[in-house]
């Protein structure tokens, strides 16, 4: 087990990063999506429950993280799922 804002892998070890219904469940949001870019090479894929953290709400996260260039889905699920390109 590892805290989420402070990962044990070196920058950039995986191609792919995911995370399921965790940033309604971490202190910091925005913490989180940076240390996640971090140890990303290529994506980092994130679902929220919507219930928790709307999508303007997740947008802003993104945004002040750094992504520069994001898709976000939301179908009429209770999820929102994010894909976001480390650039």
């Amino acid at each position: 087990m590892a805290d989420a804002d402070y990962l044990p892998f070196k920058e950039r070890i995986f191609q792919i990063v995911t995370t399921f219904t965790l940033l309604q469940n971490v202190p910091n949001p925005l913490k989180t999506i940076q240390e996640l870019k971090r140890v990303s090479d290529n994506l980092v894929a994130i679902t929220v429950l919507k219930k928790k953290i709307n999508e303007l709400s997740l947008r802003k996260f993104l945004k002040e993280s750094g992504v520069k260039k994001f898709n976000i889905i939301e179908r009429k699920s209770e999820d929102i799922f994010a894909v976001c390109y480390v650039i």
